[in-house]
């Protein structure tokens, strides 16, 4: 288990105006510096708004970003400083969407220019990680053309532009998580269609020159999501995601380990009767990782969304009791650690009846 103090969850008030949001990225530059992205509504109104909120230390404030059109989000977050912060996502302004890329100077959030594949192709960026004011990287995924499909999206940001990357053509697939251990080493994953009913992982590594796939573990006849990818360094890195089995309908965690020369996938702790899955990671060192998702009761139909957190302590996965705000439903998003700190920030959402949804920030030790 965890560091003693570190072992427990403690929900902190966002500072959501009672809008409806939907919280998708989370990024800790220190302590007293963390931003969380997403998208909000008014009830009632049409279209969605990009979302961001900070935590200075003591509180949660909503920072005002740009919506350039009547549908946007942002999905992931990630900074090299504190004036130099990455959000990204997906806007619309008719039928397709297309990227959508915000900075934050320390002042204030402006709309960056992002190339997209196609003007009749959907283009989504999911991730982001940055390296220093003039190496950040976003991932997602493109459609050439309308009914196309799918494939992994790769922009990089040189300090003037933001520019299409390219990389290994795999068909029918998607990129949803990307980190960086140096301008050299940096890590997207995802998943590709095998086949017209099984997804596998998608794993692919830029070593500075050129992106290319690694080979990966598969599970035979199980269809394989992965959603975030977290390393403490180029020897400790893991990737997180689920399993679908078509034949129980169930989902089950997934997490998957880089030791530096192959990958590994990593016995999952049994919770009986539940199907769960896991949407964010962040890793401390070799012997402190955070997994978060959601979870439910697979034998009732019924049965509500619930939050799911698991630690990694060097020799297992346990699962870590976190809280739930709302009976109808709770899923964690993301998860973040600002580096040298222990504490560890999870965000998600808590839902309000069937439609609405609000903010669920929480975080370990004192």
């Amino acid at each position: 288990m965890p560091t003693t103090g570190c072992d427990s969850w403690t929900v902190t008030s966002s500072s959501n105006p009672q809008n409806i949001t939907a919280d998708r990225g989370i990024a800790a530059l220190s302590p007293n510096d963390i931003w969380m992205v997403g998208q909000s509504n008014t009830s009632g109104t049409v279209g969605y708004s990009t979302m961001a909120q900070h935590w200075d230390g003591k509180s949660w404030s909503i920072v005002s970003t740009p919506n350039p059109t009547l549908l946007q989000s942002l999905y992931g977050v990630a900074g090299s400083a504190s004036n130099d912060v990455w959000a990204v996502g997906a806007q619309s302004a008719d039928y397709y969407a297309q990227t959508l890329t915000e900075h934050w100077n320390g002042q204030v959030w402006s709309v960056v220019p992002s190339p997209n594949v196609s003007s009749t192709g959907h283009s989504f960026l999911k991730a982001v990680t940055a390296v220093s004011s003039n190496d950040a990287w976003a991932v997602g995924y493109a459609q050439a053309g309308f009914r196309s499909p799918s494939k992994p999206l790769i922009e990089h940001w040189d300090g003037t532009s933001w520019s299409i990357i390219p990389n290994p053509d795999t068909s029918s697939s998607s990129l949803n998580g990307v980190t960086a251990i140096s301008a050299n080493d940096v890590w997207a994953v995802g998943s590709y269609g095998v086949n017209a009913f099984i997804d596998a992982p998608l794993i692919e590594h830029w070593d500075g020159t050129n992106w290319s796939v690694v080979n990966s573990p598969t599970l035979q006849g199980i269809n394989t999501k992965l959603l975030a990818v977290s390393a403490s360094s180029s020897k400790n890195m893991w990737a997180v995601g689920f399993g679908f089995d078509d034949l129980s309908g169930n989902y089950s965690t997934l997490m998957m380990h880089w030791d530096g020369t192959s990958w590994s996938i990593a016995q999952n702790p049994v919770i009986p009767q539940t199907s769960a899955q896991l949407l964010g990671v962040t890793t401390l060192a070799s012997n402190n990782v955070w997994a978060v998702g959601a979870q439910m009761n697979s034998t009732d139909p019924t049965a509500p969304l619930n939050t799911l957190t698991m630690h990694w302590d060097g020799k297992s996965w346990n699962i870590v009791t976190s809280p739930n705000l709302s009976t109808d439903g709770n899923i964690l998003q993301g998860v973040t650690h600002a580096s040298g700190s222990e504490q560890v920030w999870t965000a998600g959402d808590t839902f309000i009846g069937y439609e609405e949804l609000d903010s669920l920030i929480m975080h370990t030790c004192p």
